[in-house]
């Protein structure tokens, strides 16, 4: 219904909405430089412009020749986590935030595909509902009291759009030191890990701040999330990323195979490699490092 009523809108919203104005799309990046070509063919064709940051968690290869007009590659020194894998990904959105210079940033990985060339300018038709819009906290059991009736409503941070100058008027953060000073989140250290993720701090500080996200749907953990908006292969780059054990916690905790899911996961991105030639009517050829 709301895609409906934004369709059947899209010429009032257009007239309201500058499309001239680029919005900062940031998008964490490690050791996959593999699907930055289809990353940024992908944002690069949306109805609004927008302004590309790769922000590279230290990768093992260098990757700022994929740097542009349109594209920014952003290297975020990093030291090993030591309280959660997730740090790493936490202090990249931090900095996004900390450094945009639009009104809107949509924070999100480069394992995050958009399928719509409307994405970016149906969150910003929503952001008249709330500041924050995107999808809902996936699944997941917590022990510690702070976040075990809390984590239903927080946000994730797999394609986020925010409202900057909101944000930083209501100190709304994503530091993982911040949750454990201000919300007794604890852990000592990465072999005991805190319940925590990303967006929990986020989360949290919206919560404090009265603010409640506008949810387009709901996140997934481990399998390919696929909709009408885009595709999520998180298995696929965790598996090569930060988590060494990854394989193990998948078949141990979960009885999921790694190498089936990135198996499923490359089909995903021949099939949006495909629909940007087909329906899209782009070259990929054209996005190449310089």
């Amino acid at each position: 219904m709301e895609l409906l009523k934004f369709l059947r809108s899209k010429a009032v919203i257009s007239s309201t909405i500058d499309m001239k104005e680029k919005i900062t799309v940031a998008m964490a990046h490690y050791n996959t430089p593999e699907l930055l070509q289809l990353s940024i063919a992908l944002w690069s064709n949306q109805t609004v412009p927008c302004e590309i940051w790769i922000l590279d968690t230290g990768s093992n290869k260098n990757i700022d020749t994929w740097n542009s007009e349109t594209v920014k590659v952003i290297n975020i020194p990093q030291r090993k986590p030591v309280r959660h894998v997730s740090e790493v990904i936490a202090n990249a959105c931090q900095y996004a935030q900390d450094n945009c210079r639009t009104k809107y940033l949509m924070q999100t990985h480069i394992d995050v595909f958009p399928k719509s060339r409307y994405l970016l300018e149906y969150w910003m038709s929503l952001m008249s509902e709330s500041p924050v819009v995107g999808y809902g906290m996936s699944d997941r059991s917590f022990t510690e009291s702070v976040l075990k009736d809390l984590w239903k409503d927080i946000v994730g941070h797999s394609l986020t759009m925010v409202d900057i100058p909101v944000m930083r008027d209501k100190k709304i953060e994503w530091s993982l030191q911040k949750s454990i000073d201000k919300y007794s989140v604890v852990s000592n250290s990465i072999d005991s890990p805190i319940d925590w993720d990303t967006e929990v701090t986020f989360g949290l500080d919206l919560k404090l701040a009265g603010i409640v996200p506008y949810m387009v749907g709901r996140d997934k953990n481990f399998k390919l999330l696929s909709d009408r908006w885009h595709s999520h292969c998180r298995s696929y780059t965790t598996g090569k990323s930060y988590t060494k054990n990854y394989k193990d916690l998948l078949k141990g905790k979960y009885d999921l195979s790694l190498e089936l899911l990135q198996k499923e996961f490359e089909e995903e991105i021949t099939r949006l490699k495909q629909m940007l030639k087909d329906t899209w009517k782009v070259d990929i050829n054209k996005y190449k490092p310089q």
